[in-house]
Formats: structure tokens, sequence, C-alpha cells
């Protein structure tokens, strides 16, 4: 590559992207934004930023001229419409301004829930609950249909979850352990598929270079457990408590029952503070203590952190997920093995005083 597009700069992949293009020589970078904001990261290097003049495929083909590649990992968390739309556009563009190659950022998301014991590349079976997971799999066939039409070479990385720092699978999981007590799955019930955001970005370096087509999953270089992952954030930050729970359990806890609730408040004294049935008691011994106190005696009482509905359909599940393809055609090897990746993690961590 020489002249490399790139869009969502101003994320956390897309800003590693920036960095490590900059370490090696002969590439200049262009960046396509909506909006300046968050491109703290990108702009301490020499790149061009350009906001297109109008967002159509003429007005994204001028900003696109003379590039070789695009890389492609914006994606808007508000508009799953504009997804699909820009993933057309963005093809008709770069074949309408000679781009050779397309790579674009998706996610193993796209294959929860997964009745298979090993995902690999394949068509989706099965539907999704999961909103995120639905657009990225509309972006997907937008893009490789799209690409097939102007007959141009465009891949799609599918990974799993992305830590490093700057991540939110660095952030959360530390925002969450100091909130109090996180529940994840049993070891026996859920695997952590995890990749380092520096291999993701070779992986994506490396299919512009081989000019690669199709869906190409990518992850680690082994899987670990939940409470292996979230234990190891505890202890870099020194607070919460890993809680691993069956599903069963977890669907026990929020079922909207008379006995759930008292399972739950039993579980999560947090409960019995915000519960509307026991408003007047509480307000009462409210008066009675003062705000002082209640707010001290209301901030030691441990939060249980239970997980959101997208959480539960990939982090209770054994799927192993296969990047052999990857590694095949890409020539894609993880180097990032976990125990550094999570140490270069706790320094991150540290650093940002979460």
């Amino acid at each position: 590559m020489s002249r490399v597009a790139i869009t969502g700069a101003s994320g956390f992949i897309g800003g590693r992207i920036v960095e490590l293009l900059n370490a090696q020589p002969g590439h200049e970078m262009r960046l396509l934004v909506r909006r300046f904001g968050g491109l703290a990261r990108a702009v301490r290097y020499p790149v061009e930023v350009i906001r297109p003049r109008a967002w159509d495929v003429a007005g994204v083909a001028e900003v696109l001229e003379g590039c070789d590649t695009v890389l492609h990992c914006a994606h808007d968390w508000n508009d799953a419409g504009w997804n699909v739309a820009f993933a057309k556009t963005l093809v008709r563009a770069s074949a309408q301004a000679g781009v050779d190659a397309i790579v674009a950022l998706s996610s193993a998301s796209v294959y929860y829930p997964s009745a298979e014991p090993t995902i690999v590349e394949r068509a989706h079976a099965t539907s999704t609950p999961w909103e995120y997971a639905q657009v990225k799999r509309d972006v997907t066939e937008a893009l490789l249909s799209e690409s097939r039409a102007h007959d141009i070479p465009a891949a799609v990385l599918e990974p799993p979850c992305v830590y490093g720092p700057f991540s939110g699978f660095a952030n959360v999981p530390a925002q969450q352990l100091r909130a109090g007590r996180v529940v994840v799955p049993t070891d026996d019930e859920g695997i952590a598929h995890l990749v380092h955001v520096d291999d993701v970005t070779h992986a994506m370096l490396a299919a512009a270079d081989s000019r690669a087509s199709g869906r190409f999953l990518v992850t680690g270089a082994q899987p670990v457990t939940w409470s292996w992952f979230y234990g190891a954030i505890q202890r870099e930050i020194g607070a919460g408590e890993v809680v691993p729970m069956s599903a069963a359990a977890v669907d026990e806890l929020l079922a909207p029952t008379a006995g759930a609730a008292v399972r739950r408040a039993r579980t999560d004294p947090r409960v019995v503070l915000s519960s509307p049935r026991l408003a007047l008691a509480r307000n009462a011994v409210h008066r009675i203590v003062g705000d002082a106190r209640w707010s001290k005696a209301r901030a030691q009482v441990p939060r249980l952190v239970l997980p959101e509905p997208s959480d539960r359909l990939y982090r209770w599940s054994r799927a192993m997920i296969d990047d052999g393809r990857a590694r095949s055609e890409l020539g894609y090897a993880p180097a990032k093995d976990i125990s550094r990746g999570m140490a270069e993690l706790g320094e991150y961590l540290r650093w940002a005083r979460l």
C-alpha cells in the first residue's frame, strides 16, 4: 500500500491503524470523517483529514481519488440505516476512484446465537435478536454484493472481542468491577474469544496487500474463560468481585416473578435500595439517618452487574472460532499472546486510572 483511506479513525481500532501505519515507511493516510471530534489520537501523525463535500458516490469518490486501499472501520451506533447505505456508497465510490481493494471491519457477533460447536464463515442460518449483529450482517451483505457487481476486491474481517488500550473490553470491565460484583459465565458454560487490536490491524493490512475477497474470521492465539479475563482486570485495578454464574441461575434472577425478586434481593442487596415496593420504608430510614450517612451506607452496598441480553448470546457459549481461512489465505497468525496482551492492558488501566 502507498496511499490509504481510512474511515472510523476516531474509533478504537481505526485510531490504532493510524498509529501502526505511521510506524511503517511508505504510507500516506487520508482520513474520511463526518465530524472532527475524537481525532486527537490520529492527528498526532502526518495524516490528511477530509470531510467529503457530500456523502454520495461523487462526493466520496472525489476524496478517494488517488488512494490504493480503503480500510473501512466506521460504524454509526445511532443510525443503522446509514451503515448499510454508506457501505454501498463506499464500494461504488471506490470503483469510480480506481481504488484497488477495500477491507472492512465487521464482527464475529454476526454468528451468534450459534447452534454449531465451531463457528466458520458461512451464511447466517439463525436469526438474531441483537441489533448490532443484525446491522453488521446487513452491512457485510451489502458491501460484498456491491463489490462483486463492481468487480473490486473486498474483504470483511470478523473478529470476536477486540481488546487493548482504549478498548471497550478494557474500560467497561474495569468500570463494572469498580461498581461491585460482576456476573460472568461458569467456566464450563462460556468461552472468551479475545483478539488483540494489533492482531486485527495486521490482519486488515494483510487482507489489503493480498487483495482478498470474502469474509475472514480472525481471533486470538488461545481462548480463555470469562472469569480468567475479568479476574485479570480485577487484580490490575484492585477492585470488585467476579461472580461465576450459570445461565439458569441468571435466568432465575431476571425472571419477572415474585420468587425471582426475592432471590435477586438476596443476591443483589442494592435491589432493596431501588425497589418501588420499599420506597416508604426506605424514605423513612433516609430521613432518620440523614443524607450523609445514607449516602455513605448506600455506597458501601456492592452492586451486582448482570449481563445485558447481547452478553448472554456470546458469553454463555462454548462455540469455538475457526480462523483457518484467514491463516491460509491471508497468512494471518496472532502474534500477541493473552498474557502479554493483558500485561499491556494493565499498564493502560493504571495510566488511565480506571
